[in-house]
């Protein structure tokens, strides 16, 4: 885990939420490997139908994934703060 990569949240919940640029995320999914991010990532509401993968990453201010659809989220070796995953 280092600061060297920094990628702010809201450009991860863009690159789930916009359409167009959900268009050229591949079956595959999204992988971040050993970057900072900065910021909540606030996946709240969504449906992703992809997987993401955070490995070596550090998620200091955690993320929010509150009533998300979403297929499958990879922390590897990572670090997080709190992970609000509640249903009402």
């Amino acid at each position: 885990m280092n600061k060297d990569i920094t990628i702010r949240a809201k450009i991860i919940t863009w690159i789930c939420t916009d359409l167009d640029a959900i268009k050229l995320i591949t079956c595959s999914g999204i992988g971040i490997d050993s970057a900072y991010i900065d910021g909540e990532l606030d996946l709240s509401f969504t449906t992703i139908n992809f997987p993401i993968r955070f490995e070596n990453c550090l998620l200091p201010k955690g993320m929010n994934i509150r009533e998300a659809e979403m297929g499958t989220i990879y922390i590897i070796n990572s670090l997080t703060g709190p992970i609000n995953n509640r249903k009402d």
